[in-house]
């Protein structure tokens, strides 16, 4: 009777999963957090909206509590479905923070953006960087945006990934674009082993060579190697050098291989 009077209460329903978390119904206060919208913690006015830090305190009780519902009922669609939804929210508020870590104010008040957005904002910090391990630091977070729409809507992601990896080479494009006529004009091609040394040191392949060992394999979605379909936006981006896009996928191929040292 309790719950009923929550949820059909709508100054209480939000705090539905109070009651819930108490009785041992895991599963529904975790569809309730996962579903809640508005600011519930820090007093704001009805309606406000979460921002960074609350959006980060909710999922977390979210996760807990749809890890206790797993436990109970292992096969439950909707516990895989949030479980995905709680892990996408917590990469995007972490992502945020490290794009942001130059201008948040540090209490999390800030507001949450949006992945497009956050794109956006990976992409300006990777135009302005003149740092490789930045550049690879904000790469990788803009991947992991990416990614998290993968759920939701495969073209977002896509579009987003492809121009993440586009930023990157576009960082080192005149070393690029010099490798691409070198190699053309070469009878055999550069070698192997002169093209890993001068490939090395660019954005694109160092984002390559940590994407490979950090992802596990579970963003292969958003890889310029593992999704043809991100691949081509990307060339197609960077216009008709045939010998670019060749040298682009060859040296990505390279990342792969333990006898190209591309992370030193």
């Amino acid at each position: 009777a309790l719950t009923r009077f929550l949820r059909n209460d709508n100054r209480l329903g939000d705090l539905a999963w109070i009651h819930d978390l108490r009785i041992g119904a895991h599963e529904r206060a975790a569809d309730t957090l996962v579903n809640l919208t508005s600011s519930i913690f820090r007093g704001k006015d009805a309606g406000a909206p979460m921002d960074l830090w609350e959006n980060e305190q909710v999922m977390s009780l979210a996760k807990l509590s749809n890890k206790l519902a797993r436990s109970k009922n292992p096969d439950s669609a909707l516990v895989a479905r949030n479980s995905t939804i709680i892990e996408n929210s917590l990469n995007l508020v972490e992502a945020q923070r490290i794009l942001q870590e130059d201008d948040l104010d540090g209490d999390g008040s800030e507001a949450i953006l949006p992945p497009d957005e956050l794109i956006v904002l990976a992409v300006n910090k990777i135009n302005s960087s003149r740092d490789v391990e930045n550049i690879k630091k904000y790469g990788l977070c803009g991947l992991a945006i990416a990614h998290a729409t993968s759920s939701e809507d495969a073209i977002a992601m896509i579009h987003g990934a492809a121009t993440i990896w586009e930023a990157c080479i576009r960082s080192d494009i005149h070393t690029w674009n010099s490798l691409a006529r070198e190699n053309s004009m070469a009878v055999t091609g550069i070698s192997e082993e002169d093209l890993s040394q001068r490939v090395r040191g660019t954005a694109f392949v160092g984002v390559n060579g940590e994407f490979a060992t950090s992802s596990g394999g579970s963003m292969q979605g958003v890889g310029f190697l593992s999704n043809v379909h991100v691949r081509r936006r990307v060339l197609e981006s960077l216009g008709s050098n045939e010998d670019l896009g060749k040298l682009l996928v060859h040296s990505a191929e390279m990342v792969g291989d333990e006898s190209c040292s591309f992370k030193g």
